[in-house]
């Protein structure tokens, strides 16, 4: 009874703090307003990966969410609540796959109650986004359904690789789960359907991948996969994860899996699809949070206390987006000051204050035409007539 009470009381409590905020007005995260004009741009017919520039610049993001919130925003305004609808539902499917995973696993309706508990009990450590107008619950969404149909039958192997691939075209990063699970698929299967799932899998992500480039002009590549692999590792993570996020919050549950794992005997037996989707699930969080550095996806942004400068800033590649993000955050430390905005400062104080800042060019901020390339190379970054971007200190001369 203790069980089944904890269950209801966290997944009752999930569905009143949604509930009740479902219909606020304002941003409850900070990307939500970026999510909001990224729909916008859907309905308005505009193209979401473009150069950067004062009046947009996309999120690092993969697109799909925004073309399934699209038809809501279009029914019911463009404002956060058709957004957070679209989340919210993906949640609730969420726990009902959960659910269906453990009770198909087990046979036990307890089992099942507990899992998506467990998953609702959670909703505050995982940062609170099961809700929000963000891509996350619907990207696991689509991957969950789709894991659900390949353990449910064979026969279902072309839908669950479409599935698997809209959850990465939803949130890019879910191909580290994706990935090892079709493969995992075609290893457990015998015969010539076995390859059906990673044939779909492989075509529609890859294909779908290539056109959104080719209609971007290279747009799309350069902000779902060049831009983040540029981000800094944070070292401190690499252990802090497994330790905080897993073995300290659901030490039970992690002590679970790897007593379920240590008794299988062999791979086979502890069902390959099952056990890829569990640890690829596991490396996927795992590879966000060793990632850190600049960028409109960044969390160390909101740390820091930067502006919204930082989202048009033109990007370096390779070894000069490594000394630029050390710069970044030379920078940004010295910025830091306590939260009194600066305009209620003295003008004194405000001029002999040691602060940097990024000073943005007129040739940069106007930024190049839509149709052009992304940068390729650290002299593509730079403008014939003028430098795009310089470091600048107040009461001071430029650098």
């Amino acid at each position: 009874m203790a069980l089944v009470a904890g269950a209801l009381w966290y997944l009752g409590a999930y569905l009143v703090v949604a509930l009740a905020r479902l219909n606020y007005p304002y941003d409850l995260e900070w990307m939500e307003g970026g999510t909001l004009e990224h729909v916008a741009r859907v309905l308005g017919g505009r193209p979401l990966y473009v150069a950067p520039s004062l009046e947009f610049t996309p999120y690092i993001y993969a697109p799909l969410y925004y073309y399934v919130a699209a038809p809501s925003a279009y029914l019911f305004g463009l404002r956060l609540l058709p957004l957070r609808l679209v989340s919210f539902a993906a949640s609730l499917g969420v726990f009902a796959l959960i659910a269906a995973l453990v009770h198909g696993r087990t046979r036990s309706r307890l089992g099942a109650l507990v899992g998506a508990g467990l998953f609702a009990a959670l909703f505050d450590r995982a940062g609170a986004f099961f809700d929000l107008a963000r891509v996350d619950s619907l990207a696991l969404f689509f991957a969950l359904l789709g894991v659900w149909l390949l353990l449910a039958s064979e026969r279902q192997d072309v839908a669950a690789g479409l599935l698997l691939a809209a959850a990465c075209f939803t949130k890019q990063s879910m191909l580290l789960m994706a990935g090892p699970v079709v493969l995992a698929r075609a290893w457990s299967l015998r015969g010539p359907g076995r390859l059906r799932c990673v044939a779909v899998f492989v075509g529609v992500a890859a294909g779908g991948t290539l056109l959104l480039h080719l209609r971007t002009h290279g747009w799309s590549t350069y902000y779902l996969f060049t831009l983040p692999a540029s981000h800094l590792w944070v070292s401190g993570a690499w252990f802090r994860y497994w330790r905080d996020d897993l073995f300290k919050a659901v030490p039970v549950a992690m002590l679970a899996l790897v007593l379920v794992i240590a008794r299988a005997r062999g791979v086979r037996a502890a069902r390959p699809v099952e056990l890829a989707a569990v640890l690829g699930s596991l490396v996927e969080a795992w590879s966000a949070r060793v990632h850190s550095g600049p960028g409109p996806a960044s969390s160390s942004s909101r740390c820091c206390g930067s502006g919204p400068g930082d989202k048009f800033r033109p990007p370096p590649i390779g070894r000069r987006a490594r000394r630029w993000s050390r710069r970044s955050r030379r920078c940004r430390a010295r910025s830091w000051s306590p939260p009194i905005p600066t305009w209620r400062a003295s003008p004194a104080r405000r001029h002999t204050r040691k602060r940097w800042r990024c000073r943005t060019s007129c040739a940069a901020a106007t930024g190049p035409s839509p149709a052009s390339s992304p940068p390729t190379s650290a002299a593509a970054c730079r403008s014939a007539s003028s430098r795009p971007w310089s470091w600048t200190k107040i009461g001071g001369r430029s650098s």
